[in-house]
């Protein structure tokens, strides 16, 4: 399925107006740690797709399997962390 002008309009405008500053302000801290936490979750089995097939990116192989889980479960628990 191909992009339209209209999708890549509001790709490019859910991209740009979310700065990263959802999890500083006190209003949308915890949605924000639970919205991480859910992508974080959901991205995990690319992660260790991408490990595991040795897939490069940008000519360069991915972080390598050991490695690539903690840092996800690091990230997880500090989203966790800031957010209550």
């Amino acid at each position: 399925m191909g992009s339209t002008a209209a999708s890549d309009g509001f790709l490019y405008w859910a991209l740009r107006n979310s700065r990263g500053d959802w999890p500083v302000i006190p209003e949308t801290r915890r949605a924000a740690g639970i919205a991480l936490i859910l992508f974080f979750i959901a991205v995990l089995p690319a992660n260790i797709h991408a490990a595991r097939a040795s897939v490069t990116l940008r000519g360069r192989p991915a972080t390598s399997l050991w490695l690539r889980i903690p840092m996800q479960i690091l990230f997880i628990v500090l989203a966790w962390w800031s957010t209550w």
